[in-house]
């Protein structure tokens, strides 16, 4: 699955192994990006929160176009997006 869908491998010993399968087949969307951060948590053991919010409709769908868009399309810019996407989750959780 870290190969064909670039998922997060389970097994912390595969992470760098997962982080060359995304730079190899997204080199200019990985250039400036930290692939392995990701993971930090998992490989420190310190991933023990799941992503929820009180308010979550909407939210996965948000953080999923994102991501298809900086990552898989290069369609938007690293910084400026993952600030529109803080901002708009931080507005539906204000709702």
């Amino acid at each position: 699955m870290a190969r064909a869908n670039f998922l997060q491998p389970a097994r912390a010993s595969l992470v760098e192994e997962w982080v060359r399968f995304i730079q190899a087949e997204f080199p200019a969307q990985a250039e400036e990006i930290d692939v392995a951060a990701f993971a930090d948590g998992h490989v420190k053991g310190y991933s023990v929160t799941a992503e929820i919010f009180a308010n979550m409709t909407g939210v996965r769908g948000i953080v999923d176009n994102a991501f298809e868009e900086i990552l898989t399309l290069s369609q938007a810019p690293v910084a400026e997006r993952t600030g529109a996407v803080c901002a708009e989750i931080t507005r539906i959780q204000s709702s």
